[in-house]
């Protein structure tokens, strides 16, 4: 996936309470916003290292395409909630 693409995913398959009569809600994001996001980050950070946090399967963004495409921006550092996601990135990042 390049980091123009963008990832659609589901939020939730059903709302739940008393307003249960809408729609699932849809994200969308732009693979190449984030980058965008991580290079202002850059330019701000100065001498200090930017690091992509991709806990919780990116915040549902998709841990694994957010993390492939921060890395190919050059990101080296990344930070996960639990032990079972850093092992799922390593192979995806070359680790």
């Amino acid at each position: 996936m390049s980091a123009s693409a963008a990832l659609t995913m589901p939020l939730a398959s059903e709302t739940r309470g008393p307003m249960n009569s809408f729609e699932a809600a849809r994200l969308n994001v732009r693979l190449s916003a984030i980058v965008e996001n991580y290079r202002a980050f850059q330019s701000l950070s100065g001498s200090a290292e930017v690091s992509g946090v991709v806990k919780a399967d990116g915040y549902g963004t998709g841990a694994i395409e957010t993390a492939k495409t921060l890395r190919a921006a050059g990101c080296k550092t990344f930070f996960v909630a639990r032990l079972s996601e850093g092992i799922a990135l390593r192979p995806v990042l070359g680790d």
